[in-house]
């Protein structure tokens, strides 16, 4: 009976334990867009630069940047506030990944609504770092106006 209940109970605490992973990497990547092509009219109509994640399905560190450095409430702040966000799956823009010479995932690319890049970032990265690059850029642009 004892051996029932603890399975029981273990079974119970795996459920809620998944359930709660699953809702806080729906939260984390809550203002990311996935249509590349919606996002990109977005940062055209609202004038404010396009920020795109390059990730791949078999990269681990794809997933970290985006369950981490993006999760952060400060680079999610900086983020809402002057961007317009996007993940990109490589495998989905082979063209665009050549055009932009990506070979490293994850790969953060940043343009203005003119179609200029103004920021690449190769690799993995801190949420601390990222959003230090993201407020140095965000002042570049201010004062560029």
């Amino acid at each position: 009976m004892n051996s029932r209940w603890f399975i029981t109970n273990v079974w119970i605490v795996v459920v809620v334990t998944t359930l709660s992973l699953t809702a806080n990497a729906e939260e984390s990547t809550s203002q990311w867009q996935r249509n590349l092509d919606e996002a990109w009219q977005q940062s055209k109509d609202e004038s404010r630069p396009l920020l795109m994640v390059f990730t791949h399905p078999t990269c681990r560190f794809c997933a970290k940047i985006m369950d981490h450095t993006f999760a952060d409430n400060a680079v999610r702040s900086n983020l809402d506030a002057s961007f317009v966000a996007v993940a990109v799956d490589a495998q989905d823009q082979p063209a665009l990944v050549e055009k932009l010479a990506i070979r490293v995932y994850p790969t953060t690319v940043v343009i203005t609504p003119e179609a200029k890049v103004i920021e690449s970032i190769r690799g993995y990265v801190s949420a601390s770092e990222m959003n230090q690059r993201l407020t140095a850029l965000t002042a570049r642009l201010a004062s560029a106006e």
